[in-house]
């Protein structure tokens, strides 16, 4: 029971990560910022938007309680709030760097997940295919700060 706490925990984080992420993207991609970098960001929404609902599906199929999800909610709020800075001073280099790091903390929180031990196949194939997606994204955003670096 406890490993299913776990993981149930593990995913309501993802959850909340994605759906925060997707609202922060669809506000940087309405900003003032140039059209690609409105472009990529409006993309990168749509898609943590996508994660969203199918990792609420899949939470909704193991029929978990809802109460640990204001803990994993504040410590969430925490590792966003350097994207929200970045975003509001308009610096595109300091937006490069938060959107890399919280790819890569997605990432690390996934990783995680997929750790746990007798995970539904179901589940760890989506989790699997988002992580994939997330860190081909943060590849991207490697390269953009490497070719403004140089």
């Amino acid at each position: 029971m406890k490993h299913t706490r776990k993981i149930m925990d593990s995913l309501r984080g993802l959850m909340i990560l994605n759906q925060k992420l997707a609202d922060i993207y669809m506000d940087i991609s309405k900003g003032d910022f140039d059209d690609v970098i409105k472009a990529f960001f409006g993309e990168v929404s749509k898609n943590r938007k996508a994660f969203y609902v199918e990792l609420k599906k899949e939470l909704d199929k193991l029929e978990s309680d809802h109460k640990s999800i204001r803990a994993i909610n504040s410590g969430i709020e925490m590792n966003l709030l350097g994207i929200r800075k970045a975003m509001a001073s308009k610096n595109v280099t300091a937006l490069a760097n938060e959107v890399r790091l919280i790819k890569t903390f997605s990432v690390y929180m996934y990783d995680d997940l997929l750790r746990e031990i007798s995970l539904p196949l179901a589940l760890c194939k989506k989790l699997m295919k988002q992580r994939d997606a997330i860190q081909e994204k943060l590849n991207g955003v490697k390269r953009y700060e490497e070719l403004v670096e140089n």
